[in-house]
């Protein structure tokens, strides 16, 4: 019964952000990504805990993102990092509901956290790359028009797209797409219709940021 109330209240915040612009997520430590207008939050707590203290109430230990939400949350945020710190905000600490100590895999979330990064790794509307300090990063598709229109300000290995494949042996392989192999057709054509400060005000993401964390 409370999962669904809070599955209730994903789903209204969802539909106020459609209808106004502003869902308060989780958000970027330092500065807005994705979204130059969306205004501040004003909710209390760092940015990796916002997402728990609007749906997990008082008490966020019962509290699990699903993978749904977490393709929301890539998407609303334009671009997430996968476990590492800084420059973005990291979808392994706002499914944990905070900072998190040494590696992810040894959080009690770590199962979730996986079943969340998998299933966004999946999805066909997120490029999984290294774009932020050469770590995990997510770009969700609405923000692949104003990526490629400023890819000469990126090194070209970071937005290079990085595949998870099974292989008949049951073994996980990854494998890398250079840039722009992997772009659309239209999102080429989107591209070419933004200016560079256009292209700027949606992808606020700075290709010099370093992120710490070993992801």
């Amino acid at each position: 019964m409370k999962n669904e109330r809070h599955g209730r209240g994903f789903v209204a915040a969802w539909r106020r952000y459609v209808r106004f612009g502003s869902l308060h997520l989780a958000m970027p430590p330092r500065r807005l990504v994705g979204d130059a207008k969306r205004p501040s939050s004003p909710y209390p707590g760092d940015g990796a805990t916002l997402f728990h203290w609007r749906f997990g109430g008082d008490d966020q230990r019962g509290f699990r993102m699903t993978p749904k939400q977490a393709l929301t949350f890539v998407e609303t945020q334009g671009v997430v990092l996968e476990s590492a710190r800084g420059g973005a905000a990291s979808l392994a600490e706002t499914v944990a509901g905070g900072p998190i100590r040494g590696s992810w895999w040894s959080h009690p979330q770590a199962n979730n956290i996986f079943r969340c990064s998998r299933a966004i790794r999946q999805s066909p509307d997120v490029l999984v790359c290294r774009l932020v300090g050469g770590k995990v990063t997510y770009v969700h598709r609405r923000l692949w028009p104003a990526l490629v229109r400023l890819a000469e300000e990126f090194k070209v290995d970071r937005l290079a797209a990085i595949q998870e494949v099974h292989t008949s042996t049951g073994k996980h392989k990854v494998n890398t797409v250079p840039f722009p192999d992997w772009v659309p057709e239209e999102v080429m054509q989107g591209a070419r219709q933004l200016t560079r400060d256009e292209a700027a005000r949606l992808l606020q993401v700075a290709s010099s940021a370093k992120p710490s964390g070993k992801s």
